[in-house]
């Protein structure tokens, strides 16, 4: 009996994580993806270079499958959680991450962003580098919100309404954090939580 590799199975779309979304949205795509980009921000460039996306293929292997891509084509990005410090061996995932969130011109854009994990809540602030833990990078990498456009379709000049999902608070993963944690961390809801 010969082993026959298995074909990889299609991870929806809404389920992946950021380093799939990356590698597909490079490889199979052509899309100039940032490596810090994060997975909600990589979704809605999917969905907007190819509406009918429902899932993406995961690399297998050193092939990102159906596509012949080699895996150097699309190496692991530095900001990528997956590819961030303590991924090895399943994550630490109470290691610190320097991360970046900017102020946004909506209403509240400017104002520091709660994020909880297991009870327990972090108050990040925004536009300055802050350490938080890999979690809570985790859960703020799902935070996405829906959002609305009205068209106005040429041909039968009625107004069409779509929806898509956008990240709720972008961020960037800048690296590591090396340092000392910030004196605000001392209390119990300060970011980045014991």
């Amino acid at each position: 009996m010969t082993d026959t590799p298995l074909a990889p199975t299609p991870i929806p779309l809404d389920s992946a994580g950021a380093r799939d979304l990356r590698r597909y949205a490079r490889a199979v795509l052509q899309l100039d993806v940032s490596d810090f980009e994060n997975a909600g921000s990589l979704r809605a460039k999917i969905r907007a270079a190819a509406p009918d996306t429902q899932a993406i293929v995961p690399e297998q292997d050193g092939v990102l499958a159906e596509h012949g891509v080699l895996a150097e084509d699309s190496a692991p990005a530095q900001g990528d959680l997956a590819a961030a410090p303590g991924a090895a061996d399943g994550g630490d995932m109470d290691g610190y991450l320097r991360i970046l969130i900017p102020r946004q011109e909506k209403h509240g854009g400017g104002d520091p962003v709660p994020v909880n994990c297991n009870g327990r809540q972090i108050i990040v602030p925004r536009g300055r580098e802050w350490p938080v833990k890999r979690k809570f990078v985790e859960i703020l990498s799902h935070a996405v919100e829906r959002q609305y456009s009205v068209t106005l379709n040429p041909h039968t000049r009625e107004a069409e309404m779509t929806s898509h999902d956008v990240q709720a608070y972008p961020f960037q993963i800048l690296g590591p954090w090396a340092g000392p944690l910030p004196a605000e961390m001392t209390g119990s809801t300060s970011g980045g939580a014991r």
